[in-house]
């Protein structure tokens, strides 16, 4: 059954035509995940839907008492009320139903009732009292207890008043909101906007469960693969579905843009070829008609685009700088505010080329960690140690406050860009962002989301071994994290991040240290390695607290512990076999140093001699450090249980 039916919807801001006759329906159960470049028009799109906006041209047709709830990506909430007073309001539209219960059972005990009058206010009472229990209005405070915990609430900040709360404590206020509402379609904009792993995980779940249908905007890939099994891709006033999940989605387009690159480039070549004939023979008067018909065909031909939001833009930033293989090293540290500690006795070596993901709840202590690494919280104890030739560079929502003056976004980024030519770097900003005149607007006009992206492209342009990332991803779209994420990895140097992003922290972590409990603790393996250990870990304590388990989702977990454990296995053994290449190559390497330095035209030379000696150096240093990653591989593999035989290379 459809919920809603869209037909042939317009709608224009000025000359500039946002949709263009769509057509769709949204049927019952639905879910749909909006996709297309920044201002293409899925938010407006979302607030047709949602009544709040009425297009130029086009039906809306909608079920009968249909229910909807949308979430903007800003929050308008400025009632003086406390956090659980706000989300209570959820349950305002059934609240007339209870009133409405209550005066019909008042009214049965009239001794003048007609019979036929009392058995109509029965059955009505019959099916308030039906309506109340399915909304959950009568356990409403462990529902809204239940929601706001998955959100990251502590029930301490339920009596919080949200004049006292920060604008993303605000947002997850409006979230909680909607989602108890609990309508017949959920439109979202930009949930997962200031959540963290945890609250997104729980975000994930809900949605899984949840009955109505639902439409979301999202720049969240990882969460639209597990919430979402349609597409819905706005471009040039046009939507298309596609069925699947965001990653089949991009198998598609991506398939879709090559046909279209290729029917692209062959009709410039045509264009090109018939211009050359009309400038060629344009005066000769035997070939006018021949000149004047490939003038109308021109005219006429349907012109080839390439869609900007699909094109895929290769950034290589400048090389890291050379610097010693140990790159921090961080010995007892511990930080405190007030009696409360938020770092305990960390312990943490970084070598040349790791990738460590900082993880934990919010308030875990990440971005606390981050500025003390910057050198920018020096209020600690203990030891932090730089490396040899260490370059750092540091990024966090606070680097925007440093871009001042007069001077453009584009004047910006020619301050470091000398390796780009002027296309590569103008399409680099269009990436992160800033198109068409947007690279000539002054810093004193740009958005704090402007400057926090400008900031990071200033940084990603800079010559630095050391990357200290706290929430890249903020304010960027899919086309903007994709290139961030090709740019980071290749690159060389060594990279310590923060990301509420789990595709973005999948595919680029090395190595986990996680920030949440008593004492940090790290994890040799990257993110999904993390993942696997840690439900180990809750399986184990599960069994321990409870002597009868529920088969069915010990069952559930075990195959997705299985599943994982095959996923890691498979990505190690990938990993060895690179580092038995590696140590090859470095061995043959070495053997041609030491016959090198053998030569007499060599070891006669004093200076020649030095550098051969520094290479060989080098490379016995290189090859120790994959000697010791070839161990923690080894040893990897051991604690998941891994044989030659299980899963081949």
């Amino acid at each position: 059954m459809s919920l809603v039916q869209v037909h042939n919807v317009s709608l224009a801001f000025g000359e500039r035509r946002i949709l263009d006759a769509v057509s769709c329906n949204i049927d019952e159960g639905a879910r749909i995940a909006l996709s297309g470049d920044n201002g293409s028009g899925k938010s407006t799109f979302l607030k047709i839907i949602a009544g709040i906006l009425q297009p130029d041209e086009g039906r809306i047709l909608t079920a009968k008492h249909l229910r909807v709830s949308y979430l903007p990506q800003s929050t308008a909430i400025m009632q003086s009320t406390t956090v659980m007073e706000e989300v209570d309001r959820a349950y305002d539209w059934i609240r007339p139903l209870e009133r409405e219960k209550t005066e019909l059972e008042h009214s049965l005990a009239d001794p003048t009732l007609r019979a036929e009058e009392a058995a109509r206010r029965v059955e009505r009472r019959h099916d308030l009292e039906e309506k109340l229990l399915q909304s959950g209005y009568y356990y409403r405070e462990s529902q809204v207890s239940k929601v706001l915990t998955g959100l990251g609430f502590r029930e301490k900040d339920f009596h919080t008043r949200l004049e006292q709360l920060s604008g993303g404590w605000k947002m997850r206020v409006s979230l909680a909101k909607v989602l108890l509402e609990h309508p017949d379609l959920l439109l979202l904009d930009e949930p997962t906007n200031y959540l963290d792993l945890e609250a997104r995980g729980w975000l994930e779940s809900f949605l899984s469960d949840y009955s109505g249908a639902v439409i979301l905007v999202s720049h969240d890939r990882y969460f639209l693969d597990v919430t979402v099994n349609r597409i819905a891709e706005i471009f040039l006033g046009s939507l298309k579905i596609y069925h699947g999940n965001y990653s089949t989605y991009q198998k598609q387009r991506t398939a879709e843009l090559a046909e279209l690159t290729e029917a692209y480039h062959r009709q410039v070549k045509e264009i090109q070829k018939i211009e050359d004939f009309i400038s060629r023979f344009r005066y000769n008067a035997s070939k006018a008609s021949l000149v004047q018909s490939r003038i109308r065909f021109l005219e006429k031909l349907e012109r080839l685009e390439i869609p900007d939001n699909l094109k895929r833009i290769q950034v290589k930033f400048p090389p890291a700088p050379p610097s010693g293989n140990r790159v921090l090293l961080v010995e007892n540290l511990n930080k405190c505010y007030g009696e409360i500690r938020v770092i305990k006795n960390l312990n943490l070596e970084l070598t040349r080329g790791d990738r460590l993901a900082l993880v934990g709840m919010n308030g875990a202590g990440k971005s606390t960690l981050m500025r003390i690494l910057a050198g920018l919280d020096t209020d600690r104890t203990g030891n932090l140690i730089l490396g040899t030739g260490v370059r750092m560079g540091y990024y966090s929502q606070d680097s925007a406050d440093v871009l001042t003056g007069s001077s453009t976004v584009l004047e910006e980024a020619e301050t470091l860009s000398t390796h780009m030519t002027d296309q590569e770097l103008r399409n680099l900003l269009g990436a992160f962002l800033f198109r068409g005149e947007d690279i000539h607007k002054s810093l004193q006009v740009l958005s704090g989301g402007e400057k926090s992206r400008l900031a990071l492209l200033k940084l990603l342009l800079s010559p630095v071994n050391l990357l200290l990332l706290d929430e890249p991803t903020n304010h960027l779209d899919m086309r903007s994290k994709e290139v961030l994420l090709n740019a980071l990895k290749q690159y060389d140097g060594t990279l310590v991040f923060v990301a509420h992003d789990r595709s973005f922290i999948e595919e680029l972590s090395g190595r986990v240290l996680d920030l949440e409990g008593d004492e940090p603790v790290y994890y040799f393996g990257g993110y999904d390695y993390y993942l696997y250990r840690k439900g180990q870990e809750t399986s184990s304590q599960k069994d321990e607290n409870s002597s009868k388990p529920e088969i069915t989702a010990a069952g559930k977990q075990d195959r997705l512990a299985e599943k994982d454990r095959k996923r890691l296995i498979r990505k190690l053994r990938r990993r060895e076999e690179e580092i038995m290449e590696q140590l090859a190559a470095l061995e043959e390497e070495y053997t041609r140093l030491e016959g090198d330095l053998a030569l007499p035209e060599n070891y006669t030379d004093g200076e020649r001699v030095k550098k051969l000696k520094e290479a060989l150096t080098v490379n016995r240093k290189s090859q120790e450090a994959l000697h010791g990653e070839w161990e923690t591989v080894d040893g990897e593999l051991a604690d998941l249980g891994a044989s030659e035989e299980e899963i081949p290379f």
